[in-house]
């Protein structure tokens, strides 16, 4: 048994209550296994989204770090490129992840099922979440490293110019 906010009044009730003890709202009677999957994949959606909009808004200001003349602070211009292309990637495999959900009615049936862009069904669902999270630890590793590697003072494998 466990504890879910009443939708009325967001007194902690039983997933067991028929209805809420302090508002009288009438709740299900418990929580069936497809109920749980389908939350499970609404969670998935939803962080899913809000990944996207991060690699969005990191991708552009690498991008915008790229497309400057001068800079606050030196950094190696191969390496955060690579760095964008690793969060573009993250970002298309999580498109993929969250437009593939509608199709699903829980996380285990999308986690199983091989799904890709347009119809071209190259691997499982559970296999492009670790192509997202990786490209994306990939991408934040590599503009780290690009701006170590920019100026000698942390790494001396490069100058920084003057």
């Amino acid at each position: 048994m466990s504890l879910i906010p009443c939708p009325s009044c967001t007194n902690q009730i039983s997933t067991e209550a028929t209805v809420c003890p302090r508002c009288g709202r009438p709740m299900r009677q418990a929580v069936s296994g497809v109920d749980t999957g389908l939350e499970q994949l609404q969670l998935l959606f939803n962080y899913t989204k809000s990944h996207i909009g991060l690699y969005t808004t990191i991708a552009i200001i690498f991008a915008a770090l790229l497309a400057s003349e001068k800079s606050v602070f030196h950094f190696h211009r191969g390496l955060l490129l690579m760095s964008v292309i690793f969060i573009c990637v993250a970002g298309f495999a999580g498109g993929i992840i969250a437009s593939s959900c509608a199709h699903f009615t829980s996380r285990n049936d999308l986690w199983a099922t091989r799904i890709g862009p347009s119809r071209c069904k190259c691997l499982e669902g559970e296999y492009w979440t670790y192509v997202e999270h990786t490209a994306f630890w990939a991408g934040i590793v590599t503009a780290l490293l690009s701006v170590l590697i920019g100026c000698s003072k942390w790494l001396p494998l490069a100058s920084c110019p003057a």
